[in-house]
């Protein structure tokens, strides 16, 4: 059974360091040929590793990681992957990035401030909603004023009347 366990645990830290040495690193520095990728993932071990430890020590209860997981990382990808698979609702990039900011920063912002306004381990959230909502409302601003200047007629300005 540790056996198991070890194997699945070694298997997702190396892919974790792959994605983030190749795909984050790389590309932040604008270097990717094949000694700078094996550099970039071997920082993606330490760092990868470190966050591990960090998320082990900061949350002991796995059921607690994984809420915390979903709470905060869910409304930043669930939009922009959903919206892959219907074109009227694909964004450009930078709106794309807007969204998963705001989704992930309204999560956070509204997890964080649970947490100090709680008493002894019950968090206290902002207007009593769970933070995924609010995550998942800010995700989707972006999504909303695309669709609304989708339906606005090209060439009229906003709020002309079209009669004549």
């Amino acid at each position: 059974m540790l056996a198991t366990i070890m194997s699945t645990t070694d298997g997702l830290a190396f892919i974790s360091a792959a994605a983030i040495g190749r795909d984050i690193l790389a590309r932040l520095s604008g270097r990717s040929g094949g000694g700078d990728i094996r550099r970039f993932t071997r920082r993606g071990v330490l760092l990868t590793f470190a966050v591990s430890i960090a998320a082990a020590i900061v949350f002991p209860s796995v059921v607690q990681l994984w809420y915390v997981i979903g709470t905060l990382f869910i409304p930043a990808l669930l939009l922009p992957l959903l919206s892959t698979y219907q074109e009227r609702m694909r964004l450009p990039p930078s709106a794309t990035l807007l969204s998963m900011g705001l989704g992930f920063s309204l999560s956070f912002c509204s997890f964080l401030w649970g947490a100090f306004h709680g008493g002894a381990g019950s968090p206290r959230y902002l207007f009593g909603i769970e933070p995924m909502y609010l995550g998942l409302a800010g995700s989707a601003f972006p999504y909303i004023v695309h669709l609304w200047k989708r339906r606005e007629p090209k060439g009229s300005p906003r709020g002309a009347a079209t009669g004549a």
